[in-house]
């Protein structure tokens, strides 16, 4: 796939996701699944541009100028936030950019982290492979390392699986998705959060594609950051 990427004034790499389609949530055969991992459905897909990898801390402070971090490097990711505090980095971004950026939707998430494949994780099912793309709790020293240092998916995005938790925009309810095809859908029943991806010390069933959590949007914990969407909007072009 030719990808084309895009550098923001603030030095962020973003990855332009093609407009399609996916399945989205496991299959009942998937090792580890947990139930509200469907029913899956497909879901269409608008193109976004998508951070190639998580909001370092670098980069939060340089728009906050603020650290909560506990493990404190510009180029870890940064965490210990907020959900409010994430969307307040994106609106200070859209700001100063005069581009609207936001939080993914869990659907646009999960899309960007499989890059056209259905297996457990964007490379396949064998989790053997997990430490050429991911931090989690065999190789991670249980802290956040460094984004952007293990292979990318095949989309050029890094760490979708591991390193820290990352914040989306919809409700997380523990019955699963609606049923039916979706296009661009978003979680609007629940009363916690979606985060996404499994964090540096989880074991690979949480690392998986499809896994999802939820989480209270006040809450601050050393394994939650989040990545940034630059919506494609001619409003903001």
């Amino acid at each position: 796939m030719d990808l084309r990427t895009y550098t923001n004034s603030l030095g962020m790499t973003l990855t332009l996701i093609p407009e399609g389609s996916n399945v989205m949530g496991s299959l009942a055969t998937e090792k580890d699944r947990d139930p509200d991992e469907g029913p899956r459905r497909r879901c269409t897909i608008s193109s976004f541009w998508l951070g190639s990898c998580a909001v370092s801390q670098g980069q939060y402070q340089q728009i906050t100028g603020k650290n909560y971090s506990r493990y404190k490097n510009p180029d870890l990711p940064s965490s210990m936030l907020t959900r409010n505090e994430a969307l307040a980095f994106c609106q200070k971004l859209s700001e100063i950019e005069k581009s609207q950026y936001v939080l993914p939707t869990e659907a646009q998430w999960e899309y960007a982290c499989r890059a056209g494949c259905e297996t457990a994780y964007c490379f396949g099912d064998d989790p053997a492979l997990l430490g050429e793309f991911a931090w989690f709790a065999s190789n991670s020293d249980t802290k956040t390392k460094p984004v952007g240092r293990k292979r990318p998916n095949a989309w050029g995005l890094y760490d979708m699986h591991g390193n820290v938790w990352e914040w989306c925009s919809d409700l997380w309810s523990s019955l699963g998705y609606p049923p039916g095809d979706a296009t661009d859908p978003i979680g609007e029943t629940g009363y916690t959060h979606v985060i996404r991806g499994g964090c540096f010390y989880s074991e690979p069933q949480a690392l998986r594609s499809a896994k999802r959590f939820g989480y209270h949007e006040g809450n601050r914990f050393e394994s939650v950051g989040f990545r940034v969407v630059r919506v494609i909007d001619p409003a903001y072009l």
